[in-house]
């Protein structure tokens, strides 16, 4: 089975340039917490070309959440926004960076009908 973030991860920094960013510059560190461990990665946005980096890098802004809420928001469980109003998830710096980059987070129309029927007969 695959980790679903390392996935996403991977996934984004494939895509090289991706135009729903085309007019943003910055970057991103992202701390995952899962038990006693932080994994850390950093993602750069320069006009539309993305850059990630699995490593602990200066970052205008850093989004610091538990592995859970941040694998129910890359499977389209749980909205990135949503998570942040509920204080689930939080970020130091530019809010704006974290706004612009809810772009790429899947939404729930995005995850396939059979793995979102077993999430409901998981009761998630």
């Amino acid at each position: 089975m695959s980790d679903p973030i390392e996935t996403f991860f991977d996934g984004l920094g494939r895509r090289g340039y991706e135009p729903l960013l085309q007019h943003t510059v910055g970057s991103i560190q992202f701390e995952v917490l899962d038990g006693g461990t932080t994994d850390k990665w950093w993602v750069g946005i320069d006009r539309g070309r993305v850059k990630v980096r699995r490593t602990d890098a200066p970052a205008d802004t850093v989004v610091r959440q538990e592995r859970q809420t941040m694998v129910d928001v890359i499977l389209g469980r749980r909205n990135a926004m949503t998570a942040f109003l509920r204080g689930d998830a939080g970020y130091s710096g530019p809010g704006e960076t974290v706004v612009v980059f809810r772009r790429l987070w899947p939404d729930r129309s995005q995850v396939p009908a059979a793995r979102e029927a077993s999430y409901a007969a998981a009761g998630r």
